[in-house]
This record gives C-alpha cells, sequence and structure tokens, in this order.
C-alpha cells in the first residue's frame, strides 16, 4: 500500500505519484491504520514535512514492514536495494521494521511514543536515500537516534517534550 502523499510539504497531492516512495505492508489492516496514522501526525509538524520531503526528493522507497514481536519490543532500519538515480546520485531503499503498538514500550520507561519512533527511523532511512551510512554494531546506540536534534526538534513540536 502506498502511503498518498505524493508532495508532503502540505501541497495538493498529485497522484499517481512519479515513484512509490512509501510503502506499508499491507497484510494487516489494523496494523496499515496504526502506521497511517504515525504517518498523518509527522506530517503535522514542519520537520515531518521536510523529512518527507528529502526522502521523496531522493528517488528512493522507504518500506514500512510489521517487525515479528520480540521481547523487549524492537525497531530498526536496514538498507533495501541500493540503486543509482538520475544517473549520478547513488543511496539506497530503505527497509523499516517496527510495529507501533510496541511504543512507548513498557520494557523501557520513558521510550518515545510510536510516532515519535517512526519518525526516528525515517531519520536514518532518509539518510540511507541520501547515500550515507548508518553505524553498525555498537556505534549505533539507541540514543543516538532518538537523542538527535532533528528527533528532538520533530518531539517538542508534537508535545512529546
Amino acid at each position: 500500500m502506498a502511503f498518498n502523499t505524493s508532495q508532503p510539504n502540505g501541497e495538493s497531492p498529485a497522484w499517481p505519484a512519479p515513484h512509490d516512495w512509501m510503502l506499508v505492508d499491507a497484510a494487516d489492516p489494523i496494523y496499515v491504520d496504526r502506521v497511517v496514522g504515525d504517518l498523518t501526525d509527522i506530517t503535522g509538524t514542519q520537520s515531518g514535512k521536510a523529512l518527507l520531503r528529502r526522502i521523496f526528493l531522493s528517488r528512493h522507497a522507504v518500506s514500512i514492514v510489521h517487525a515479528a514481536a520480540t521481547d523487549p519490543p524492537n525497531a530498526w532500519v536496514r538498507p533495501g536495494s541500493a540503486r543509482a538515480t538520475g544517473g549520478t546520485q547513488t543511496g539506497s531503499d530503505a527497509l523499516i521494521a517496527y510495529d507501533p503498538a510496541d511504543w512507548p514500550s513498557q520494557a523501557y520507561p520513558g521510550s518515545p511514543p510510536s510516532d515519535a519512533v517512526l519518525f526516528a527511523l525515517l531519520t536514518d532511512a532518509c539518510r540511507l536515500a541520501e547515500g550515507d551510512e548508518l553505524a553498525m554494531g555498537e556505534a549505533a546506540s539507541v540514543s543516538l537516534l532518538f537523542d538527535s536534534a532533528e528527533v528532538a526538534r520533530y518531539r517538542t513540536e508534537r508535545g512529546h517534550e
């Protein structure tokens, strides 16, 4: 299912988009509803619109899939297929695995709500789309993801701080 917001800057959407850029696993309608709800919250902020616009302009796709149940819950981003865009720019599609029902997590007191988790994951997906590499292993700290200036600005705009 493609999330119908081909122009995340608030202008009237022109559908169909020139490319599928935001895809949500449609196997479970309740999951889709929760993810689209989080995406709607994200588009309601200036930082969310700016982030989604960057992803859209990268001409790479972000696929959001239902994360397998884990205890404690987890969410992650990984590169999709690497491909060149426009002949010069490289980057990667991204795959996000998360379940909005897991956040905020009882296992992590003070963990962010699901829309803030998705926003943080989208910032990493955007980095992949723009050709940056993500930290892996010990360098990939959850606090680095959630404590970034972009995520802090988003959380403030949403009233989470």
